[in-house]
């Protein structure tokens, strides 16, 4: 039978940590810290969901806007493309051409912008060239935008691969139909979307 005495050593001597109060406090507080700090982290998370949801949710109806415009007046802007198209050919030194409210406007290479009146034949057409844009570094492209909305309208004669095409140039990509049409949305980057527009401010 072992006895005891004075050689047994205590609890605390065989390798036994008791904090005092004063470390238990430390660790109640530390542990409040991490659940603040995780419940913030969590509720961060929730709120750039929801905003990216909610901004998501906009572009798709920006995105439904354009394609019902396109699918009613379709012929208007193939019309409108076409016009675009022959009018910047018509300016010689054109780089860009932009149609708004009764005129179109020029911008050459050195910067200079110049306008003249245009207004449709037939005036109750739907002046689909006040929002067509051309600029002679998207190859043949026209785009056309549309007041208070995120998504574009674009044209390619060529039907070149028009994803491929959003992605280079920092567009959010929606939806692409036949025929060279497709709706690529806003470049969110602002140096990629001040390359994108050169020449007129969006």
């Amino acid at each position: 039978m072992r006895k005891h005495g004075a050689l047994e050593t205590s609890a605390d001597q065989r390798g036994h940590f008791r904090l005092g109060a004063e470390g238990r406090a430390l660790v109640a507080v530390a542990a409040v810290v991490a659940w603040v700090v995780l419940n913030v982290v969590m509720l961060a998370a929730v709120v750039l969901w929801a905003a990216w949801k909610y901004d998501h949710s906009l572009q798709e109806q920006d995105a439904d806007h354009v394609e019902e415009s396109f699918i009613r007046y379709r012929a208007a802007y193939e019309d409108a493309a076409v016009l675009i198209v022959a009018l910047a050919r018509s300016e010689p030194g054109a780089i860009a051409v932009r149609g708004s409210y009764g005129e179109v406007c020029f911008l050459d290479a050195a910067g200079e912008q110049t306008c003249r009146e245009w207004l449709p034949a037939d005036p109750d057409e739907p002046q689909m060239i006040q929002g067509a844009t051309w600029q002679a570094k998207d190859e043949g492209r026209v785009f056309f935008r549309f007041a208070e909305n995120a998504c574009y309208l674009m044209y390619d004669p060529q039907e070149r691969n028009p994803r491929r095409f959003a992605r280079a140039h920092g567009f959010a990509w929606d939806s692409e139909f036949e025929d060279g049409w497709s709706i690529p949305c806003r470049i969110e980057d602002e140096s990629e979307r001040d390359e994108m527009w050169e020449f007129f401010v969006y």
